[in-house]
């Protein structure tokens, strides 16, 4: 786990956290950039299709063809290309994770820091789980932007010195005529030009509308946890944020459930971790049908999840505590993978604002260390933070 890892060289560092999925990662920057290549390669092709338009030649429309031909293969390989570089992107990312969560965890196991025996124990474990999910964020984030910065620097300055134009020495030479009749000017949809400019518009406009849509694909998709399709850590506290935010302003309380799986390590360990990825998946889906519109459910680690109740009545007890063992019962039903069934609990620890914090770190430490008293017995798997240790 050590090799190849120095903190003076973050780049050699991050190059080495992707060992295992080097290959990956090439072909990810390769489709992507196929799936970029219309934003320089259109304009490329327009100029060839006006310059032909304009001056022609024996050859002009075999020219203005080839071009249009080329343009609208740009277009159409946008889409498989785009799919292609997600898939191999979110590969090695997700692998990078999952191999750095496992050496995280044995290495835990090593130093004898058991799991949610104690208090700081599990607090260890919490923060190394989630500094993993912030890596898995930054990763994704850096690897987008960077290779669109990159490519397009590099793409700008090989188009420029290709395109460069010529200038003749001394200056330049302008020949008009016209005939003797008269200009006799069609019009613009009966020529050769209209029709080829109306055509490049709806290809532009086409290619155009398919780059914005995958990039707001990928800017959603940077919310979403992949496996569970639930909101992720960063559009949780974004969410608790606001709520903070609200809350202080208009004194309206809210609740903060910290949900903790119970016996699901057992299962990554005796079934393999593709059946634990389907419970986790499964897991997601009863979590969302269990809240309400204005409610929040994310996954925010490896088996943790987080869940935002927005209630003008969450300052009774007796129905928060109602709706977490209910939220217990849902998930306590057994979950059918292949031919076995699995079971899996919850631990729930409860923060209230304003009442167990005035900021989003503290009512998350609070919620998080009342799901490990949960997890220790107490109060039937839930607890709350104001309760007594």
């Amino acid at each position: 786990m050590n090799a190849g890892f120095q903190s003076g060289k973050p780049w050699r560092t991050l190059w080495m956290l992707f060992r295992r999925q080097h290959r990956d990662l090439i072909m990810g920057e390769l489709f992507y950039l196929l799936k970029a290549s219309p934003v320089w390669v259109i304009p490329i092709v327009t100029a060839n299709i006006i310059d032909a338009a304009s001056q022609p030649k024996a050859d002009g429309l075999r020219c203005v063809w080839i071009n249009a031909a080329i343009g609208a293969v740009m277009i159409i390989q946008n889409i498989p290309t785009g799919m292609l570089y997600g898939r191999f992107t979110s590969r090695a990312i997700r692998g990078m994770e999952t191999s750095l969560r496992s050496a995280l965890v044995r290495r835990l196991q090593l130093l004898s820091i058991g799991y949610h025996q104690r208090r700081g124990g599990g607090s260890l474990q919490t923060k190394v789980l989630r500094d993993v999910e912030s890596l898995e964020q930054m990763s994704r984030q850096l690897i987008d932007a960077g290779t669109f910065a990159v490519v397009s620097v590099v793409v700008a300055l090989v188009v420029t010195a290709l395109r460069m134009p010529a200038f003749v020495p001394g200056g330049s030479w302008l020949i008009s005529g016209m005939p003797r009749e008269g200009w006799q000017v069609p019009p613009w949809w009966r020529t050769q030009a209209g029709m080829i400019g109306l055509a490049l518009t709806v290809l532009s406009t086409f290619a155009v509308f398919s780059i914005l849509r995958d990039r707001l694909r990928i800017r959603a998709m940077a919310g979403i946890d992949p496996l569970t399709s639930l909101p992720n850590r960063r559009v949780a506290m974004s969410r608790l944020q606001q709520l903070v935010v609200r809350g202080r302003r208009t004194q309206r309380a809210f609740a903060v459930f910290s949900i903790d799986l119970d016996d699901f390590k057992p299962i990554n360990d005796a079934h393999g971790h593709a059946a634990g990825d389907a419970v986790l998946a499964a897991i997601g889906q009863r979590l969302r049908q269990s809240i309400r519109g204005n409610d929040l459910i994310a996954r925010v680690g490896g088996d943790e999840f987080l869940l935002l109740l927005d209630d003008p009545s969450v300052g009774s007890e007796e129905r928060l505590l109602a709706y977490a063992q209910r939220l217990r019962k849902v998930l306590l039903d057994p979950i059918r993978i292949g031919e076995q069934e699995l079971r899996v609990g919850a631990s729930i620890g409860v923060a209230l604002f304003p009442r167990d914090g005035h900021d989003a770190v503290a009512l998350l430490r609070e919620a998080d260390d009342a799901m490990y008293r949960a997890k220790r017995g107490q109060h039937d798997g839930v607890h709350f933070a104001s309760a007594a240790s």
